[in-house]
């Protein structure tokens, strides 16, 4: 059983256009991933497609399979957190118009059916070491007005977050290859704040 105390957002990590579901269903039927009782292997409980359209893989209460939590106080977030997954790499491209829309509509109604504050509506690398779903998509979501999306962030402007983000982790507690990695980041981050600067 699941308690639906919080939501968990993830990306799928994969750049292919159309029906991700299927192909996630396939993978995660190959992993072992246990059947849901909709009758699939998606370890999330909702996959939102890159046109917007919302796949139902397991219903609320059924216990997931998305998030092997790291740490307090995101553990055991397979029968705490209703997972949605959005199509895409995020890393490498952008979340689309219809996809933020999609998640806010879904996101409102989850957190109006089961009580669940924004705070714990969470990001994947919050409760394990990933770089996942790539962009803060709670900011994203957050940042829409009105019955429709603004234009979201510009690629390079979500990319810097996720550098930001992992750079934030890595300076927690370092070894020797860490600081390295560090380092690196931080100069990445410096050409992106003005390859940003150059675009305005």
């Amino acid at each position: 059983m699941n308690s639906c105390e919080y939501i968990v957002l993830h990306h799928s990590a994969s750049t292919q256009r159309i029906d991700q579901f299927s192909s996630i269903n396939a993978y995660h039927k190959r992993q072992g991933f246990p059947l849901s009782h909709r009758g699939f292997y998606v370890g999330y409980h909702y996959v939102i497609e890159k046109n917007g359209h919302v796949c139902i893989a397991r219903e609320d209460d059924e216990t997931g399979s998305h998030t092997v939590s790291m740490w307090p106080p995101y553990w055991d977030m397979n029968r705490r957190g209703i997972g949605i997954c959005l199509a895409g790499d995020f890393t490498k491209e952008a979340v689309s118009l219809e996809q933020l829309q999609s998640l806010r509509e879904l996101v409102d109604e989850l957190r109006a059916k089961h009580g669940i504050p924004l705070e714990k509506v969470i990001l994947h690398r919050q409760a394990k070491s990933t770089s996942c779903p790539g962009v803060d998509l709670v900011y994203l979501m957050e940042s829409m007005t009105g019955t429709k999306p603004s234009q979201p962030l510009p690629f390079k402007v979500q990319l810097a977050q996720v550098v930001k983000a992992i750079a934030r982790y890595l300076s927690r507690q370092r070894t020797p290859t860490e600081d390295a990695r560090l380092r690196q980041l931080e100069r990445k981050e410096d050409r992106l704040e003005v390859l940003i600067e150059e675009e305005k």
